[in-house]
This record gives C-alpha cells, sequence and structure tokens, in this order.
C-alpha cells in the first residue's frame, strides 16, 4: 500500500512487537495501567506525569515528541545521539 515512505505512523495494533507511542486521553489514569511492560513502547504522552523510565510528553509538548521520532528513526545512525 506504501512505497517509499521513511516512516509510517497507524493507530492500534498495541499487540505488534514494532516501537510505539502509548498516549492517554484521561489523567485519571493509574501508573499500574500506564505502566508498559512491552520493550517496545518508545514514549508516552498525556497530561499527566508517571513514574516511568520512558520519556514522557504533554500534548503542548508535540514538536519534542516529533524531534524524537526523528532521532530515533530518521536520522542515520552515525548521527543519532
Amino acid at each position: 500500500f506504501v512505497h517509499d515512505a521513511d516512516l509510517l505512523l497507524a493507530e492500534g495494533y498495541s499487540w505488534e512487537p514494532f516501537p510505539k507511542i502509548l498516549v492517554t486521553s484521561r489523567a485519571q489514569l493509574d501508573e499500574e495501567r500506564v505502566n508498559p511492560s512491552d520493550a517496545s513502547v518508545l514514549a508516552l504522552v498525556g497530561e499527566k506525569c508517571f513514574a516511568l523510565a520512558l520519556p514522557q510528553f504533554t500534548f503542548r509538548q508535540l514538536e519534542k515528541l516529533a524531534a524524537l521520532v526523528e532521532q530515533t528513526f530518521l536520522l542515520p545512525t552515525d548521527q543519532r545521539d
């Protein structure tokens, strides 16, 4: 379906082993429900911060999230931090 794409974002597929960004829409979620046991979770986006060893962003920090995605997937390996 997609040809010559550098990056493909898709909603869903949480059961797949591909890298993913967990988006929470409710601030009431507790840490136990949000804590990703899946090592493929790259970052967390939501209005509540959790004590997790993951990059976390609010919905007003999407430029920083985009920079993380670019750094992780689009830059050549020798240019990554």
